[in-house]
């Protein structure tokens, strides 16, 4: 419970149910889908001089597959790819979500992160880098072309991905 705490010599016992797909909602319990086989961390949301507890397990389990949405349409092919989402059609404010191969990266992506909506233009992106492709532009809404960048038009990041360095970047359309 928020703002309580563990007497000494007490207990607090909580569930966490984990899924490889996608995660069922299990009342008054935690809930993690989308995990593939690994080492993985859990916080136990309590805090003792400002350091955080946690205990790491070990989960087996298939590996997680990232893929494009089904209803990803491919608008065109070649060494840009350009795909489009059901919902830039009828979308108020229509934006692009641009990846391109990069040198470099601040920060790390790993599959587990991909099928969650913040991930979802990154999801529709990067699995579509084959040899000779060097960018990937999906034309989407506003609020899933910026959501991972901080909903910045303009915005960009630089992340890897499976050992490859990707750098993204949101734009507005203007109409």
């Amino acid at each position: 419970m928020p703002a309580s705490g563990v007497p000494p010599g007490g207990v607090d016992e909580s569930t966490l149910h984990l899924y490889h797909g996608e995660p069922v909602s299990c009342q008054g319990s935690r809930v993690i889908g989308h995990l593939g086989g690994g080492r993985y961390a859990y916080t136990v949301g309590y805090s003792a001089d400002s350091e955080d507890h946690a205990a790491a397990f070990d989960l087996e389990a298939p590996e997680v597959t990232v893929a494009p949405e089904e209803d990803l349409d491919v608008v065109e092919s070649g060494e840009t790819v350009v795909v489009r989402l059901p919902n830039h059609e009828e979308a108020p404010r229509p934006a692009t979500f641009t990846v391109r191969r990069a040198e470099s990266a601040d920060r790390r992506l790993i599959p587990e992160q991909l099928p969650y909506r913040r991930f979802r233009p990154i999801r529709n992106t990067v699995p579509l880098f084959e040899p000779g492709v060097e960018a990937v532009r999906l034309e989407t809404d506003r609020s899933t072309a910026l959501r991972v960048l901080d909903y910045e038009d303009g915005g960009t990041m630089r992340f890897e991905y499976e050992s490859e360095a990707f750098e993204a970047v949101s734009e507005l359309v203007e109409e």
